[in-house]
């Protein structure tokens, strides 16, 4: 028994354990393209989507607050890779009521089909709508729901035979609704979740073999969010499988190359955020916390050779931060994008060929004079047979000793940069323990801080290195 850790749980060992796998190491910083602006306006907007045709032309959708109950869905286009854009265009041609959450997807035949909450103002009055777009002009809105109130939240996935897979929420009845559309039909509608569980926020992915994964928050009797994992094998719902448990803020789902789920979603407690990644290895779900910052609104995906990307926005103690973290062969590799006042908030990756597509919106913390901006970024390693070596980014390491440590003894901290080195410690629940900031070159710092998992990390000219930690009594 004295060897065992003490006041830690077996299931934060195991989190530590996976934590440390996905260590971020050392790895050259990769380099966003400068902001693109595709929209500019004075007020709030929130909900955007996007996708990539055959052409290469890009389709984004998006929601643009009006007044309380105005809201219009707006689309803009780029035939030139994101470097120039179509004015605005309201697809509903709406002068009076509230439509949001528009999801839009592309067939192989490049037409774009766009659904959204329709009149969202009341719940006896919502539905779900869908408009096409054959290239030329918006075809006459579709009630998908037929009807039912209270309907809202759809989502889209267009599958590898031009079947449009569509999913909805009931706010009324907190279950999901799905049917599918091609050739212009309509299935009829179905419930692809058990029924006696209230869901809502799913999330839904297509695999290379055609297989639909979906996420949801699943709300128990006592009121408590879970994310479960369910999917689309053969025309058979699997039950539903149960991810995490605790009190969750937002998640997101992507699909890797071996078609094994990956999720980002936020925890939250006392007011306090924290990051949590999630994947399926040998079946079984394992968690590492990605960051204890209080983050918002982030978007993941997976490229062909199995690199994630997740994208998100973390508060800092004067603003924001726009980070972006790779993960790839047991390494994870952080990277602050941009930093500023305004908030970064609604983002979505996109892959196309080599380059990598993020979308955001950018905006005062007063929530006025938003833009709706676009980068890329060239995908290292896409081809397989033309591996690029990256290099060793000098002068900057990141060394926390001995781990795992007593408390009596501490722990020291060492650091070496060409320039100043912010360092902080997190403890499981995202509060912050420690913080100090080191002068350039060579330096070490000693601290002594209760038992417990912690993360440290290590800011310095814009990369970010951190180590997972255990002390013990």
């Amino acid at each position: 028994m004295k060897n065992k850790i003490s006041n830690i749980s077996l299931t934060l060992y195991c989190l530590l354990l996976f934590a440390i796998l996905i260590a971020p190491k050392t790895t050259k910083a990769q380099e966003w393209s400068e902001p693109i602006t595709i929209f500019q306006g004075t007020y709030y907007a929130e909900d955007l989507d996007f996708v990539i045709d055959n052409n290469n032309h890009i389709h984004v959708v998006w929601e643009y607050y009006m007044s309380d109950n105005l809201r219009k869905i707006l689309y803009s286009k780029s035939t030139d890779q994101g470097e120039t854009w179509s004015e605005p265009y309201d697809i509903v041609n709406n002068i009076s009521l509230w439509m949001c959450g528009p999801k839009i997807a592309v067939g192989p035949d490049n037409k774009l089909y766009v659904t959204y909450t329709y009149n969202a103002s009341t719940e006896t009055t919502s539905r779900i709508h869908m408009q096409i777009f054959d290239g030329n002009i918006w075809g006459e809105p579709i009630d998908i729901s037929e009807g039912m109130s209270s309907s809202h939240e759809s989502s889209l996935v267009m599958d590898k035979r031009g079947i449009l897979h569509i999913f909805w929420h009931r706010f009324s009845t907190r279950e999901l609704l799905y049917r599918t559309y091609s050739n212009g039909d309509f299935s009829p509608i179905s419930r692809p979740y058990p029924s006696d569980k209230r869901v809502s926020n799913t999330k839904v992915q297509l695999d290379k073999y055609n297989n639909i994964h979906a996420i949801t928050s699943e709300l128990s009797q006592s009121g408590v969010s879970h994310i479960t994992y369910f999917k689309k094998v053969r025309n058979i719902w699997t039950y539903p499988d149960s991810v995490c448990k605790p009190r969750y803020v937002s998640m997101s789902l992507a699909i890797g190359k071996n078609c094994e789920p990956h999720i980002v979603w936020v925890s939250r407690a006392n007011y306090m955020d924290t990051t949590h990644y999630t994947t399926l290895i040998d079946n079984r779900w394992q968690t590492s916390v990605l960051t204890p910052k209080r983050s918002n609104k982030h978007s993941l995906i997976v490229e062909l050779n199995g690199t994630v990307h997740i994208v998100q926005s973390e508060e800092t103690g004067t603003g924001y931060n726009q980070m972006h973290y790779t993960l790839q062969n047991a390494i994870c590799v952080s990277q602050i994008i941009e930093s500023g006042e305004r908030k970064f908030y609604n983002h979505k990756l996109v892959t196309k060929d080599t380059l990598l597509y993020l979308m955001f919106f950018n905006s005062p913390s007063s929530n006025s004079n938003i833009r709706l901006l676009i980068r890329k970024l060239k995908i290292e390693n896409q081809n397989p047979n033309s591996i690029e070596q990256t290099a060793d980014l000098k002068g900057f390491t990141l060394r926390v000793f001995p781990n795992p440590s007593k408390i009596h003894k501490g722990i020291k901290i060492e650091t070496n940069s060409t320039s100043s080195v912010q360092v902080e410690i997190y403890n499981i629940k995202g509060f912050l323990v420690f913080k100090t900031t080191a002068p350039p070159s060579q330096n070490i710092m000693e601290t002594k801080i209760p038992p417990g998992v912690y993360l440290v990390k290590a800011v310095s000219d814009k990369q970010v290195k951190t180590e997972t930690i255990v002390i013990t009594e």
